[in-house]
């Protein structure tokens, strides 16, 4: 997002400053803090309910906020909300799960929620959205190595015709020998001599991990 800010293809029709984007990301931890106190006042004052529809507005506001506005002051108070309304969510959401629950599961439900809210999203991010977007990058090379391999092959075809037409009196023939030459790679690329980079790369990755986990399952329920 920080090289689109920054680019010709900007929001904002000129490209954001670095000072711009710092202040921009630095926004919503600006605004949490004292966001803590202000809710707990809140919660205090108003009730549970009403900080909980306070929070849920900021949300609102700050989504009214990106979609009305593309300049450096609009995206800064859009995510300074952010930031107050997460804090909210953090201070309220457990008093209120508490709250409406029964005594035997209240100290579960409350700190679930921090859990859902810590644990499970930062697992999320690194188990799964990290290891995609690996998965991602790795079958772009694997594309990107095939199709080298393909333009390697109609290279030496067409050599290989440009020859056979007049091979005499050919006057590249010589260029043409060094291109079939270079072209003629007889193995494909590999990585440490461990596997072959082509298009079936990530197809093998899929059906080891897949093996992987069956064994992992058959250990565990066998």
């Amino acid at each position: 997002m920080t090289l689109v800010l920054q680019s010709d293809q900007s929001p904002k029709g000129t490209p954001f400053t670095d000072e711009e984007i710092s202040w921009m990301a630095s926004a919503r931890f600006i605004t949490s803090i004292p966001a803590v106190v202000f809710f707990g006042y809140i919660v205090d004052k108003f009730g549970r309910k009403f900080a909980l529809l306070v929070c849920t507005a900021q949300f609102v506001g700050r989504w009214a906020i990106k979609l009305s506005s593309s300049e450096f002051a609009g995206l800064f108070a859009a995510r300074a909300l952010v930031g107050a309304g997460m804090s909210g969510c953090y201070v309220v959401g457990p008093l209120y799960t508490n709250e409406i629950s029964e005594s035997c599961i209240r100290g579960t439900l409350g700190t679930l929620t921090s859990k859902i809210y810590n644990d499970i999203s930062v697992m999320y991010v690194q188990a799964v959205a990290w290891n995609v977007k690996n998965f991602i990058v790795v079958t772009m090379l694997s594309v990107a190595c095939e199709k080298f391999y393909s333009h390697l092959d109609d290279n030496k075809n067409k050599c290989a015709e440009v020859l056979d037409v007049s091979p005499e009196r050919s006057a590249f023939r010589k260029t043409i020998k060094n291109i079939l030459r270079l072209c003629n790679v007889k193995s494909k690329m590999r990585v440490c001599g461990l596997f072959t980079v082509d298009a079936a790369l990530p197809l093998r990755l899929l059906g080891l991990v897949a093996t992987y986990y069956i064994v992992l399952l058959q250990f565990a329920f066998l």
